[in-house]
């Protein structure tokens, strides 16, 4: 396999944008094979009625196929085209100290305590926006979308004993941390960060993006600061361990919560019924800021090249 870390970081860019559109390929191609496999019908993705409950843990086994075509398998060719150790191109075998190790992961954890008061404030606001009237039409197909994608989740989030919670986790947890953080953080940060030369501006656009294909617009803005953050804990680190364990902790805490009754499925998508104080978010976010900067104390010597 070809080396491409000499060619001009533009050209790797493209490259991985090619990898990516190999994902969408694959994934178009395995989830319909699965499908046909699991004799689920083409159309069972397509609302939430008895045929998605029906074949539910079908649709929740073609979720992480989904999940590894479209943002590892890009992920990994992308990184061994780099690198013939391409798992540790993505940071996934990084030169972290125990003492690092320990320390880092506690932060990143409170890290992502921290920030929830603060997103779901922001997730409150990201709800109320609306677009301008020669927008209308734009705004009622985004609203539309929302509700069908709030529905599937809140479909999937039905738990009825342990098993379906651990089921729930690989699925909306465990899975999607590692994929993400592999194509987002590990191949497409790194490799923005080539062409732009200026690592905020790699961070925040890949935030977007990683916010973007999530096609959850009133989640938007919530999603994107997540993602920033986790870029910081990425870049500061050279660790992509620790994003992926603040991925987790996030999505894993809303699916135990609603396991356990503390949240309604509703909230798990963003949409918090009790008003959240603005005092209380900016204290979350001061909070946050300053586990993050504890964070980068930790890593004060390590830089993503």
């Amino acid at each position: 396999m070809s080396d491409i870390s000499d060619k001009h970081p533009f050209v790797q860019f493209l490259i991985l944008c090619a990898c990516i559109l190999s994902g969408v390929v694959l994934v178009s191609l395995l989830t319909m094979l699965s499908m046909l496999a699991l004799g689920m019908p083409l159309t069972a993705f397509d609302s939430v009625d008895e045929t998605f409950y029906e074949h539910l843990n079908g649709l929740k086994f073609i979720q992480i196929i989904s999940q590894l075509s479209i943002f590892v398998f890009p992920a990994l060719l992308y990184a061994y085209l780099q690198n013939p150790k391409g798992m540790r191109y993505l940071g996934m075998f990084p030169k972290t100290t125990a003492k690092q190790w320990f320390g880092g992961g506690m932060l990143t954890v409170l890290v992502i305590l921290c920030s929830f008061p603060f997103i779901s404030w922001l997730g409150k606001m990201n709800m109320e926006m609306q677009l301008p009237d020669f927008l209308a039409g734009l705004e009622t197909w985004m609203k539309q979308s929302e509700d069908q994608l709030a529905e599937m989740t809140e479909a999937f989030l039905k738990m009825d004993n342990f098993g379906d919670l651990l089921i729930n986790l690989i699925v909306m947890a465990v899975t999607p941390a590692i994929a993400e953080e592999m194509l987002f953080r590990g191949a497409l940060q790194k490799s923005l960060y080539k062409v732009v030369k200026n690592p905020h501006i790699a961070i925040i656009v890949t935030g977007i993006i990683f916010s973007a294909i999530h096609l959850q617009f009133y989640g938007f803005f919530p999603r994107m600061v997540i993602g920033i953050y986790l870029g910081y804990l990425f870049y500061w680190s050279k660790n992509l361990w620790f994003p992926i364990l603040g991925h987790f902790i996030n999505n894993g805490f809303l699916v135990v919560a609603v396991y356990m009754g503390v949240l309604d499925a509703s909230e798990a998508n963003g949409m918090p019924e009790d008003e959240i104080l603005f005092m209380t978010a900016m204290g979350s976010l001061l909070l946050l800021t300053l586990t993050a900067f504890m964070f980068r104390k930790q890593f004060r010597q390590t830089e993503i090249n």
